[in-house]
């Protein structure tokens, strides 16, 4: 028996090249769960891209899976929505909404909050928290700015010379 070692790569930059492509691959950060179909990991992988991967926390994963599901049952009640008509007949016959406006709607609400608490929304894609705050603060400067011109331009008004 011989008591060698494995042999080790000789080049690192390799290895650390191998484990940083494995770890900034969507489907290792985040998979969709085994009960997806082929449309929910289509909408998952969507989602998963659509902010840096190294942003996604392994507690994500719950909320994701509520609102990809929340997005298809949007879709779904939508269609069906589409179908039958936002008003439909009682038993009395007489035209009521249609539950499923109510039910899509608090679907719907959901699903914003959703992407509120993952920071999916355009909002959220402009920058960080940091970078929007400094985007407001320069808002606010040029604001200012602007009226401090504003004020000034009436000095250059033609009034009355004495």
């Amino acid at each position: 028996m011989s008591d060698k070692k494995p042999i080790k790569s000789k080049d690192p930059t390799q290895k650390a090249l191998g484990a940083l492509k494995a770890m900034l691959s969507p489907e290792s950060v985040i998979a969709p769960p085994a009960e997806f179909d082929e449309d929910h990991c289509a909408t998952w992988r969507e989602l998963i891209a659509s902010k840096p991967h190294e942003s996604w926390r392994p507690a994500d994963r719950f909320m994701l899976t509520i609102m990809v599901r929340s997005y298809h049952d949007i879709l779904r009640l939508s269609e069906d929505i589409h179908a039958e008509g936002e008003a439909i007949l009682n038993a009395r016959g007489t035209p009521v909404c249609n539950p499923k406006v109510t039910a899509r709607n608090a679907i719907t609400q959901q699903f914003i909050s959703l992407s509120t608490k993952l920071r999916l929304g355009a909002s959220a894609r402009d920058g960080d928290e940091e970078g929007n705050a400094g985007r407001t603060q320069a808002q606010k400067a040029a604001k200012k700015g602007a009226q401090a011109i504003a004020e000034d331009d009436d000095d250059l008004l033609a009034g009355l010379t004495h």
